[in-house]
């Protein structure tokens, strides 16, 4: 508590935090990381800012492991949360559709709807292509 309360007084932001609203939120997170989802301990646990040009203050607080807080930095908690979500699945296999699986690939075809040349004919180059109409 003393070091966050020592951050936002030489940063001159409002502090405003107590144990029990640290518990109540980490209680509400069912001890979660709200970042990367891992389990907290006492040793891991710590006050993330939503807000990093605000203080420590009740509604801008996010409990987080100390691994999470210290990445995330002044990123975005949306794009944090995609980075951690594309590190979570950079092992998981990706299924492709060759010719040894033709007939899914045919029914596939088949069923997709306006026609199939929107998903196996036709790609999009950033600023170069455009839509028509607008």
């Amino acid at each position: 508590m003393s070091g966050y309360k020592a951050q936002d007084a030489e940063a001159k932001r409002e502090f405003i935090m107590t144990i029990k609203h640290l518990n109540d939120l980490a209680k509400k997170q069912m001890y979660l990381c709200g970042l990367c989802y891992c389990q907290l301990t006492a040793e891991t646990a710590s006050a993330d800012k939503v807000n990093n040009k605000l203080g420590h203050i009740d509604g801008n607080i996010l409990i987080s492991c100390i691994k999470c807080n210290m990445a995330r930095k002044d990123m975005p908690r949306k794009g944090f949360r995609l980075s951690k979500l594309l590190e979570f699945n950079s092992d998981r296999l990706v299924y492709s559709i060759d010719k040894k699986e033709k007939d899914i690939y045919a029914k596939m075809k088949a069923n997709i709807g306006g026609g199939q040349s929107i998903i196996f004919n036709r790609y999009a180059e950033r600023i170069e292509t455009t839509i028509r109409g607008a």
